[in-house]
């Protein structure tokens, strides 16, 4: 399984687009690892998770061939994570012989709603290329040689936020963000299933900044205390890659002082565009 970080901010990206704090201006002035896109994530080729306003720049950046996508699921209907506009691309005259006739969408219903306000709008080809179902958590789905479990995520409380176990043949991996302190309810379901994870991506939005246990997302302790529990459930071993992501400015989560800060806790810190053989 390949597994590649597209973007890794969160909703105002690194550097913030209209700020000048501190951390921003050093972001803009060194670059390199340090400019962070809105979140989003490839597996192998054809499987993405979420489909934010940067897509576009994603595509581009990691010479991504979209038309080769043949599954999107979404965490949830927040705009840095869920701008369904750009779909309308795909198809004539917009777009040309694209690999994958069909693109199968799944979301909650939030996001089924924004995507049903952008399909009405779609004209010619487009509108046979694509299919959304709306999912459940706890569900199994199997698309494909993936197996996907939508989980509740402790995040936009007006919707059902999801976090997602996937697995593709003998890998597994558990993508947790947006959220805050896990749902009880979600580790004893991984415990149940007896998920070993090969990788796990957590949501760092406050970095090193304090967040409270039911707020929407999470800092570094929070992510070591989920890790922690995951590691006595047994889903998680000495051998589960923990990256941490989805990194608000307000964290400073400069490159090299995420490095610092995440030495302590054994985790990797993602920036976009990093690969991750599994």
């Amino acid at each position: 399984m390949k597994f590649r970080f597209l973007g890794t901010a969160a909703a105002e990206g690194f550097p913030a687009i209209f700020c000048r704090c501190t951390a921003c201006e050093k972001a803009r002035k060194i670059r390199g690892k340090n400019v962070r896109t809105r979140s989003q994530a490839l597996i192998n080729n054809d499987f993405l998770l979420d489909f934010p306003g940067d897509t576009y720049w994603h595509a581009i950046q990691n010479r991504l061939y979209l038309d080769e996508i043949k599954y999107v699921f979404f965490t949830h209907s927040h705009m840095d994570h869920c701008t369904c506009i750009d779909l309308r691309m795909r198809g004539k005259p917009f777009a040309h012989d694209c690999k994958e006739p069909l693109v199968s969408l799944y979301g909650n219903a939030a996001v089924k709603e924004k995507y049903e306000t952008v399909y009405a709008g779609m004209f010619g080809n487009a509108l046979e290329q694509f299919h959304f179902e709306e999912i459940q958590p706890f569900t199994p789905i199997s698309v494909g040689e993936y197996e996907v479990v939508a989980l509740p995520a402790r995040h936009a409380p007006s919707e059902k936020a999801f976090v997602y176990v996937i697995q593709y043949k003998d890998k597994c991996i558990f993508y947790c963000l947006d959220t805050g302190w896990v749902f009880d309810e979600t580790f004893a379901y991984m415990q149940e299933k007896g998920y070993r994870f090969d990788m796990i991506a957590l949501d760092c939005t406050s970095v090193d900044k304090p967040s409270a246990d039911t707020a929407g997302h999470m800092n570094l302790q929070q992510c070591a205390r989920v890790a922690e529990k995951l590691r006595e459930n047994g889903n998680v071993n000495e051998n589960t890659k923990i990256f941490v992501t989805h990194f608000s400015h307000n964290g400073n989560p400069i490159h090299s002082r995420l490095q610092k800060l995440c030495k302590t806790y054994g985790f990797i810190p993602a920036y976009d565009g990093m690969e991750v053989e599994i």
